[in-house]
């Protein structure tokens, strides 16, 4: 049996409790189903927050690393051999292989690439009933003649330069019954499109050609009969001389253009004085040395100005090359005589050819970075004229 409280505590318990409150079920819905949503709400956040913990971070994908290139570097000589009647003819190395690119007596000078071809300026004897020499180039070995005179004619392409797909050839020549040998370019392996330097009042001699921004240049000299050699510098065929006194004279043997500036390099002798190596810049000379001593070709790399030639040292000519102006032998001990032709650079590699001459024989000769590298080859007597070197992307 449940005793009820007194009366007196019913009414202070009526007091507290408000009049809609209800104990049964149905009471106070609304309030039930408001606790029971926010219970699912944070239910569900806290499931969420737990899932997200379980889910692993996804590992990024390692960018794959370009596979860096490879480059190869061929190298093309054009020279001569000598047989022991003294007949020349001329060759081609390419990479090490040599080639001949003609039977007959022939002389090859400097050898340019452009693409895959592969260009050499140079000469062939002409045979009867014509005679003397006929200017001439080899494309990939094959010989196109730049003059068909049907007289005797003497004309031989020395330096060869492509722009634009354009090839300019310099060199010179002469015919029945021209007095004097002219300065000439020819233009794209065609004797009909002949760029005339000199008109033959005097001889004159195209030794090297460089194309830079349409301009054509070309450096070799005019010989006259009271002062002898006049070193000149063609520009679009405007003369001029590197030389401006009268007791001066030389010879040009290379141009070059960089950075806007034209670089000649060749000899000068004042007076009674030696022939000396000589590098004219903006027509501006300066003495290599003081001894007896020739430029012969010129390269500009880097802002480096490089010079192949040859010195006199104790009475005999060595290979040298002066670098800024500062000078390193290349022949060595025991040769009798040596020459430095040409020279090429890239890639700071430094690539000089030229001969060296010993009781065996005259000798083809090929130095990088200053190691030489003879290039016979099969030619038993024989001498490196000129070098290039092209850069390939190795397949």
């Amino acid at each position: 049996m449940v005793v009820p409280p007194p009366k007196k505590e019913r009414e202070n318990l009526s007091r507290r409790i408000p009049e809609n409150f209800s104990l049964t079920p149905n009471c106070n819905i609304s309030m039930r189903k408001s606790i029971l949503v926010s219970l699912a709400v944070l239910f569900a956040a806290v499931i969420a927050v737990g899932c997200k913990r379980d889910v692993p971070t996804p590992t990024p994908t390692p960018t794959p690393t370009p596979t860096p290139k490879e480059y190869v570097y061929d190298v093309y000589v054009s020279g001569n051999s000598i047989s022991p009647t003294g007949i020349e003819r001329a060759l081609l190395w390419e990479n090490d292989q040599l080639k001949k690119l003609s039977t007959r007596e022939s002389w090859a000078g400097t050898v340019s690439v452009s693409g895959d071809n592969v260009y050499v300026a140079g000469a062939i004897k002409r045979e009867s009933p014509s005679k003397g020499w006929a200017a001439t180039v080899w494309k990939n070995t094959k010989a196109t003649v730049l003059d068909n005179s049907s007289n005797t004619s003497f004309h031989y392409a020395r330096s060869l330069f492509v722009s634009d797909d354009n090839l300019y050839v310099a060199g010179h020549g002469w015919s029945d019954p021209e007095p004097n040998p002219r300065a000439l370019i020819w233009k794209n392996d065609d004797e009909k499109e002949v760029i005339e330097l000199t008109k033959g009042e005097k001889k004159a001699y195209a030794y090297s050609v460089f194309v830079s921004k349409g301009v054509v240049y070309a450096a070799g000299y005019e010989y006259d009969a009271t002062r002898e050699y006049v070193p000149i510098l063609w520009k679009n065929k405007d003369r001029i001389a590197l030389v401006d006194d009268a007791i001066t004279i030389g010879a040009g043997n290379s141009v070059f253009v960089s950075g806007g500036n034209i670089y000649v390099v060749g000899w000068r002798k004042v007076g009674a004085g030696p022939g000396t190596a000589t590098l004219w810049k903006n027509e501006n000379p300066t003495y290599l040395t003081g001894n007896e001593s020739d430029a012969f070709s010129v390269f500009v790399a880097d802002n480096k100005v490089y010079v192949a030639g040859m010195k006199e040292f104790e009475g005999k000519m060595r290979a040298v090359l002066w670098v800024d102006g500062v000078l390193t032998t290349l022949s060595k001990e025991g040769v009798d005589e040596a020459r430095a032709l040409s020279v090429f650079v890239i890639d700071n590699d430094v690539y000089v050819a030229g001969w060296e001459k010993d009781a065996r024989g005259k000798r083809a000769v090929l130095w990088k970075n200053g190691k030489p590298t003879n290039l016979n080859a099969g030619a038993t007597n024989a001498y490196a004229q000129s070098v290039y070197v092209v850069k390939r992307e190795k397949k």
